[in-house]
C-alpha cells in the first residue's frame, strides 16, 4: 500500500479528513505520547496514527489492526465525543 493513502484501522474507510502534528511529552504509560503524526478518519471519526493508518515500513492491514485495538483504541480521540 501506498504510504500516503489512508486505510482506518477502526471502520476501514479510505478517507481521512485532517491531519494533526503534534508535540507531546514521551510518557512510558501513554503510547498516544509517541504519536506526532496523527490523521482523523471521515467516517467513524477516531483519531488513528499515521503509522497504523499509512501502512508505515509495510506494515499488514491486519497487524494494523491488532495494534490499535490493542494499544491505541482505548485513549483515542475522537470527533464524535
Amino acid at each position: 500500500m501506498n504510504p500516503t493513502q489512508f486505510l482506518c484501522p477502526e471502520c476501514g474507510s479510505h478517507q481521512s479528513s485532517e491531519v494533526y502534528l503534534v508535540e507531546t511529552d514521551p510518557r512510558e504509560t501513554d503510547p498516544w505520547s509517541a504519536i506526532l503524526e496523527r490523521l482523523l478518519c471521515a467516517h467513524c471519526g477516531y483519531v488513528i496514527p499515521a503509522h497504523l493508518a499509512e501502512l508505515w515500513n509495510g506494515l499488514s492491514p491486519e497487524a494494523a489492526r491488532l495494534e490499535w485495538r490493542q494499544r491505541f483504541r482505548g485513549g483515542a480521540p475522537s470527533d464524535r465525543e
